[in-house]
């Protein structure tokens, strides 16, 4: 069924942020071309801008709630009756909806949002929501708008369910969270060639002969704004990276001397996260294993961000792949040393 409901796409592409224009060739899920007939494309009119600016707006002002369930847009009985209006009514709660909720890192000009006309199911629209590659910041073959994830939208109540962070086509209701389970120690833990490492665990010769080659090291400049001038090495091997540290020594009531691995970062697909994630992963395989996490912009690029205590496990998401997993317990941002 999802593939017949793929190919009979009639896609109304809703470019947030830089207009509207007829799609061509989008891939779907499986990075298979859908190349219908020109005819079989529809222009969505645009939506109303008060309402993308109070979509985009929700996270700013903070006050108003995530949309319910059964409060999604706009109450049946205030629905215009023009159908291109509901549908962009729709469109934009939708939209103020991932960004409260924080369902991809993407910002809203690197989005599209497409009615599926033909979705097995008449009761509902279904939105199918795709990276917008066409705007220049946003960056990706503009040739490719890979899948993200669905809505779905009743056309009786409004009711929003998404199968974002979970299997496609697994709709939830927007008031309840995916079955994700919470973040656990052995979260933090890596192995690597048969060796398990673990964030806080001593950093010592037994573990240092254990490894792989060592490719490379360097010492790392500690302690900022009158700080303690702790110690940092960062130990560089094929697949990885590997920060030893005494940092917080003095609260911990530890020897000075003694080193920590503080902070693991994994830099190639031959390692894997305790829940199977690895470089190259796509973004929708991170979230349905972890949930959705914390979004930050660091440098230009988008980070996700979970934590557990003192320790985060952050990954960098570029093209819609996870491009970098660093698992961290630093509480300073120690910098190579010129």
């Amino acid at each position: 069924m999802f593939f017949s409901l793929l190919s009979r796409l009639l896609l109304i592409t809703v470019l947030a942020g830089c207009g509207y224009a007829i799609a061509a060739e989008l891939p779907d899920i499986y990075r298979a071309p859908l190349t219908p007939p020109a005819e079989e494309f529809t222009v969505l009119s645009p939506v109303n801008h008060s309402l993308h600016e109070e979509a985009d707006g929700a996270l700013a002002d903070s006050v108003a709630p995530p949309p319910s369930a059964n409060h999604a847009a706009l109450p049946s009985s205030q629905q215009p009756e023009d159908e291109d209006s509901r549908q962009n009514e729709i469109i934009a709660a939708i939209l103020k909806a991932i960004r409260q909720r924080q369902l991809t890192p993407l910002p809203s000009e690197c989005l599209s949002m497409s009615i599926v006309a033909d979705n097995d199911d008449p009761a509902w629209y279904l939105i199918d929501v795709r990276e917008n590659r066409n705007h220049p910041a946003c960056g990706g073959d503009p040739e490719t708008a890979p899948h993200l994830f669905f809505f779905r939208a009743h056309k009786a109540d409004d009711a929003l369910q998404t199968d974002a962070g979970v299997e496609p086509e697994d709709f939830y209701p927007l008031e309840e969270k995916p079955a994700v389970a919470a973040l656990t120690m052995e979260d933090f833990t890596v192995q690597v060639a048969g060796v398990t490492l673990t964030l806080g665990q001593p950093w010592n010769e037994d573990v240092m002969m254990s490894l792989p080659p060592e490719r490379a090291r360097q010492a790392l400049a500690s302690g900022q704004n009158g700080a303690p001038a702790y110690r940092y090495v960062q130990h560089r091997y094929d697949a990885l990276t590997l920060t030893a540290a005494n940092e917080n020594w003095d609260r911990l009531q530890r020897s000075a001397d003694d080193r920590y691995i503080m902070q693991i970062a994994l830099l190639d697909g031959s390692l894997t996260t305790q829940r199977g994630i690895h470089i190259g992963a796509p973004a929708a395989e991170m979230l349905r294993s972890y949930g959705p996490g914390e979004a930050s912009e660091r440098g230009g690029e988008s980070w996700l961000s979970w934590r557990l205590a003192e320790k985060t496990l952050s990954v960098r998401l570029s093209d819609g792949v996870v491009s970098q997993i660093v698992l961290s317990q630093l509480q300073q941002r120690p910098q190579a040393q010129p």
